[in-house]
């Protein structure tokens, strides 16, 4: 038990009530580090907060000690406020990736006796001064090379690399790989001379600190001794190196998603870092919440024949169906002039 915590019974007791068997093995194992997967509607972010919860209760964790990340500034504010409501008697840092690598460079910055980092608000001007008078002004361009540069940040590529990558990896681009590299060398000057960085650069800037800076990297790991994850099937590579130089050598991770809830493998994420996640993390504890409390049966059934072919370690049913199976076999058709997009079940 950490130093100075004093257990309550009544908050474990609040802590546990309306929980399912899987849901309070999820909040209460010591099994570290841990991967929770969590079909929609099973109550993730309630098992996460109400687990960061119950090891700061029984004294294995320490709010001031616990780094809770997500992916938008609302869901970290609905972290922030679950745990809040949970009676912390400290509060604990949540945000996301990009907010907290932000304020790890600051303090960086302080310490050295440097000026903070300073972060454009968007790529575009920069963007467009790097392509030139040839592309400067086409929009619909510098939109293109903004996702292509964003794709590769997010994958942990430099300019020399991209094109390669592009290749492997059958990027739907329109712009010419051999354009794409010559513009973000540009740009990337571009913010070098004004001494800027791009939102995307947090990330990476901020493991390569913790790669390279040992102080730095021991006072962050003092810092964030017990890190918890939301929506990990969203973690693109980038975010996986800046956990990985979070932990180092600790092993007190616990993340939570669904594979098939995955929504950003535009920008690079990919769902696989959740389900290889015991393999990264050897000695890792799996804990399956199948159980959607939000939608009917036949919802939620519609859902699973949509998915259906769709390799996943976690396949939700209704609450209201206890045999755990769909009393019929929706069917689905496409919609008219959709190509690519499921249609709605037949009826």
């Amino acid at each position: 038990m950490e130093s100075g915590a004093i257990r309550s019974d009544e908050l474990a007791g609040r802590l546990l009530a309306g929980c399912d068997p899987q849901q309070r093995e999820a909040i209460t194992t010591e099994a570290r580090p841990l991967c929770v997967l969590a079909a929609a509607g099973s109550g993730k972010t309630r098992v996460l907060t109400r687990r960061i919860a119950w090891r700061v209760n029984e004294g294995t964790a320490s709010a001031p000690y616990v780094l809770a990340l997500t992916f938008t500034r609302k869901a970290a504010s609905e972290l922030r406020g679950r745990l809040a409501s949970l009676g912390l008697a400290e509060p604990a840092t949540a945000g996301t990736f990009h907010a907290v690598a932000l304020g790890e460079l600051r303090r960086l910055a302080a310490e050295r006796g440097g000026p903070p980092p300073v972060v454009i608000a968007s790529k575009a001007r920069l963007l467009a001064t790097a392509a030139g008078q040839d592309y400067g002004r086409d929009r619909a361009m510098l939109a293109e090379l903004a996702s292509e540069i964003e794709w590769a940040q997010a994958q942990c590529l430099t300019a020399r690399e991209y094109s390669r990558a592009a290749s492997i990896s059958a990027r739907p681009s329109q712009c010419d790989p051999t354009l794409v590299t010559e513009i973000w060398k540009r740009y990337d000057r571009e913010k070098q001379r004004r001494g800027v960085l791009d939102f995307d650069d947090l990330l990476l800037r901020c493991a390569t600190e913790l790669e390279c800076d040992a102080e730095f990297a021991a006072s962050a790991r003092w810092r964030f001794r017990h890190l918890f994850v939301d929506e990990y099937q969203d973690v693109n590579p980038a975010q996986v190196r800046l956990l990985d130089a979070w932990l180092g050598d600790n092993n007190d991770i616990c993340v939570v998603g669904d594979p098939d809830q995955a929504i950003y493998s535009w920008n690079g994420s990919d769902p696989r870092a959740l389900v290889d996640f015991p393999q990264r993390h050897p000695g890792s504890r799996v804990v399956r919440l199948a159980v959607n409390y939000r939608s009917t049966e036949v919802v939620v059934a519609v859902a699973s024949s949509v998915l259906k072919g769709e390799s996943s370690p976690v396949r939700a049913w209704s609450v209201s169906d206890e045999s755990g199976a769909p009393s019929a076999e929706p069917r689905t058709c496409r919609c008219p002039g959709a190509p690519g997009r499921a249609g709605g079940p037949n009826r």
